[in-house]
């Protein structure tokens, strides 16, 4: 292993705890101290939990030509879902391609000021997106539902035909997965699609394979981590 590669450090912030490859550390009170002191002399790759996040789908529209009238299309979009207290937020645009839907995330803009003051802080990234690109080939092109599970919430995706259909968070008990099915049916009637399929899932809780019409597929763990606890979910991509 090079030494380049042992700097590198690789962590998740949530409301309650970091996460490291190896290790989850509870924090309440100075979660970014002690983030800025393990991460001291190292380059840091942050993936920041959902629960800082809110998401929205752009629909595309050819009116919208460049990236500050997406941005203001999508500041309209939280203001309109959320009221005023969007204003404070930051928000990013992913690009998906020429004529697809755009999917958007905010989060707190002073949460990022306190991110950037953390020495050697590389990149900020979104769970829903760190996910994602670890884990594009899954998708494979057909219609599936994305499915991340944190403690006490659950984002819900929609992809078909290669586009982000809706992004929903939905709050959750611990009898979560006996209630599944039932959530994503009502996923699906609100996104006007048939209710069943492919339901690829990103979770801390172990993961049954059938929830009424859906085939459940476990996509938390990569190849040859299956031994690592689940609970390193969210730097395990």
């Amino acid at each position: 292993m090079s030494r380049s590669w042992r700097r590198r450090l690789r962590a998740a912030l949530c409301p309650d705890r970091l996460v490291f490859e190896h290790e989850v550390v509870p924090v309440r009170e100075d979660p970014l101290g002690e983030l800025a002191r393990r991460s001291a002399g190292r380059t840091l790759t942050l993936v920041l939990s959902n629960r800082y996040l809110r998401y929205a789908i752009l629909p595309w529209t050819q009116t919208l030509r460049t990236e500050d009238e997406w941005l203001a299309y999508a500041r309209h979009v939280f203001a309109s879902t959320y009221g005023p207290q969007s204003s404070s937020w930051e928000i990013r645009i992913c690009d998906t391609g020429r004529k697809a839907a755009r999917l958007a995330c905010a989060f707190d803009a002073a949460l990022l000021l306190a991110l950037r003051a953390v020495e050697g802080l590389a990149s900020v990234q979104p769970y829903l997106m760190w996910a994602f690109n670890g884990r594009r080939a899954a998708f494979d092109g057909e219609p599936a539902w994305f499915v991340l599970q944190e403690p006490g919430r659950l984002l819900v995706c929609l992809i078909t035909d290669g586009q982000w259909r809706s992004v929903r968070a939905r709050q959750i008990d611990p009898q979560w997965r006996e209630s599944l099915a039932l959530l994503l049916d009502r996923e699906a009637y609100m996104a006007g699609v048939p209710a069943g399929g492919r339901v690829l899932i990103c979770a801390e809780d172990d993961v049954p394979t059938r929830a009424g019409g859906y085939d459940l597929i476990d996509i938390t763990l990569p190849s040859g981590a299956k031994g690592m606890d689940r609970t390193h979910a969210m730097v395990c991509a």
